[in-house]
């Protein structure tokens, strides 16, 4: 007796599977994994993180650095002295 939820032919017409197998079978693989140098070491992660860090780090580096240059650069608040009254000063007196 066969049991209903586990049925010995799941496939009854398996021609599309045998299609399938046909095709990965025919297919070749991307020859630029080939390439790769397979998992990386531990040297490798340590470098890349260093390098990570460093970009992070100039980074913030220059968004800090950016600010003060531009105080810097900012002209002083134009004040007026007290005995001036606050009014101008007319040309030629």
């Amino acid at each position: 007796m066969t049991d209903e939820r586990r049925p010995e032919n799941r496939y009854p017409d398996d021609t599309y599977l045998r299609a399938a197998a046909e095709e990965d079978a025919r297919l070749q693989p991307d020859p630029e994994l080939g390439l790769s140098g397979g998992r990386a070491g531990p040297v490798k992660i340590w470098v890349v993180s260093l390098i990570a860090l460093a970009v992070i780090g100039l980074v913030m580096y220059g968004l800090t650095q950016g600010n003060d240059r531009e105080a810097a650069q900012a002209p002083a608040p134009a004040t007026t002295g007290a005995g001036s009254g606050g009014e101008p000063q007319k040309p030629g007196n």
